[in-house]
């Protein structure tokens, strides 16, 4: 995973803490504790490194856009009362909002993932048009909560897809959206690519939500059902 704290010296400091932590990580396929104990110590990270390690609650914040190619989607949510694992949490929704994308931009992302050939500066363009609608979409968010981007802990981002292979010998996933753009434009610090992360340990990269669901909903004498 690729953690972008655009800080000074914070930068190389998160940095070597988020190699470390998930070099040292296990992610068996299919099992959602190794990943929520990874994301938990990305998160115990980026609290040090941000000074909020005691805030009453705790504003983390997640953009994503998918296969529909219609936009981005943005949460800020807060997190009160949480321990490392978010086990014990109280989660509000502090704002949430659409950012629809131009039709020229969705025009030109159907035609990556058709495979219509197209140069490296145009891929580029594409990549950094993307970025751009995401910032548009974390800055909506934090004026529609009425946030200071330093509010902020982490913002989890892990762009548009345009191809995606998870099987076979050469298994390939490529997301576009440089979060190096958006850590700088939005001013918040971005956590991103978690599917090739999760290819390179033997997953498949998507879907990643029940890993969540999994952790959050689980019951001892209870069957739940998450529709995703």
């Amino acid at each position: 995973t690729t953690c972008l704290w655009l800080r000074g010296r914070a930068c190389s400091l998160a940095w070597r803490f988020c190699l470390r932590r998930w070099a040292l990580t296990c992610w068996v396929t299919g099992c959602a504790t190794a990943w929520i104990r990874a994301c938990a110590a990305l998160t115990e990270s980026l609290r040090a490194s941000a000074g909020k390690a005691n805030m009453a609650m705790e504003i983390f914040g997640g953009a994503m856009s998918g296969t529909s190619l219609d936009g981005v989607d943005m949460v800020l949510a807060g997190f009160e009362g949480a321990d490392a694992s978010l086990s014990q949490a109280n989660i509000k929704v502090l704002a949430h909002v659409y950012t629809p994308y131009p039709v020229a931009l969705r025009e030109q992302i159907m035609a990556i993932c058709l495979g219509q050939p197209l140069t490296l500066p145009q891929l580029g363009a594409v990549d950094l048009a993307v970025a751009r609608q995401y910032v548009e979409a974390i800055r909506a968010a934090l004026a529609a909560a009425g946030l200071a981007p330093s509010s902020v802990i982490a913002v989890g981002v892990h762009g548009q897809t345009v191809y995606h292979q998870p099987l076979g010998p050469d298994r390939f996933t490529l997301q576009i959206g440089d979060p190096n753009t958006i850590a700088v434009g939005a001013g918040v610090p971005v956590v991103a690519d978690f599917r090739r992360r999760d290819m390179a340990l033997g997953g498949q990269g998507a879907p990643l939500a029940p890993a969540f669901h999994e952790h959050w909903f689980r019951h001892d004498s209870r069957t739940r059902v998450v529709l995703n």
